[in-house]
């Protein structure tokens, strides 16, 4: 650190400024490079390689002069058109026989010639190659999708039991000081499954990788969200009517974060257009919102 601060050469800092600029910029070209390589199917690499091939033979072909000419070895006649394309595959594939070589400025058609038949050859095994890899990724990362999705409907379920528990608490008068101290525990895990929620069947999918959340898990979901804040409504409900201050500044945040998340879980399925069963859960989910907010102000103002 002595080291560091005792530097007697100025720190660039507008040198710094640009260096995020100039990272940002490398990773969206290496993006695009990528999405513009899998849009490409084995097929259509392997049909521009053969193209190529025949366009290199054509340009020996038609090209061909006194200085530059393709020469048989074996036997002293004048090579043909298919002597041309033959030259130009067993070139590109560096296979070499031997029995054509190039002439003059051939040999440096036939050097480019080898570094793009073989780049494109790559690009055609590499992709053979990622045939299999993407089914066993797509099958790993599928299994993994639905146990995030399992995972939040039983997030959300335990949280309305935990809610339900302490609302029956109170309404026994059983509730201990300690209790009423962790009240904002599982109001806490409620708003983080909510956001999660969010982030997961109610977040623009921009990328092509990304699984499309299958409508019957969506109905689920967000009929456990709604369930959720009536639980939560419930709660505030029977606080209020036992006269128990619950207006922590902290419970305060999460309430209105946990219905900020909600209004935007419902305004994203309004926008996207979804089914009426997915719009009804929506609906409900947005007269909870509704409700909660209601007593929410109610209880702050009172």
């Amino acid at each position: 650190m002595t080291k560091l601060l005792n530097m007697k050469k100025p720190i660039n800092l507008k040198r710094l400024r640009t260096l995020p600029d100039s990272f940002i910029y490398e990773k969206k070209q290496q993006k695009l490079i990528h999405r513009i390589y899998d849009r490409f199917s084995i097929r259509n690499i392997f049909l521009v390689w053969v193209f190529t091939l025949i366009g290199f033979g054509l340009v020996y072909f038609f090209l061909q002069s006194d200085t530059a000419y393709l020469k048989m070895t074996q036997v002293n006649t004048t090579p043909t058109f298919m002597d041309h394309i033959y030259f130009s595959f067993i070139t590109a594939t560096s296979t070499g026989f031997g029995d054509v070589i190039p002439k003059g400025f051939f040999k440096t058609i036939a050097i480019f010639e080898v570094i793009i038949g073989l780049s494109l050859f790559a690009m055609v095994t590499s992709k053979l190659v990622s045939i299999k890899q993407d089914a066993i990724l797509g099958e790993i990362y599928e299994i993994a999708y639905y146990e995030k999705i399992s995972r939040l409907r039983n997030a959300l379920y335990l949280s309305r039991v935990d809610i339900q528990k302490i609302r029956k608490q109170i309404k026994d008068e059983e509730i201990t000081e300690k209790d009423l101290t962790e009240i904002w525990m599982p109001l806490s895990q409620l708003r983080n499954t909510i956001e999660e929620v969010k982030t997961t069947v109610a977040a623009d999918k921009s990328s092509d990788i990304l699984k499309k959340v299958d409508e019957l898990d969506i109905e689920l979901i967000l009929y456990s969200v709604s369930l959720s804040l009536k639980r939560v409504l419930g709660l505030l409900n029977t606080m209020g009517n036992r006269g128990i201050d619950w207006k922590s500044d902290y419970i305060v945040r999460i309430l209105q974060n946990m219905l900020s998340e909600s209004r935007e879980i419902c305004q994203y399925y309004k926008k996207v257009g979804s089914t009426e069963k997915i719009l009804n859960n929506v609906k409900d989910i947005e007269i909870m919102v509704n409700d909660i907010t209601t007593k929410f102000f109610y209880e702050i103002l009172k």
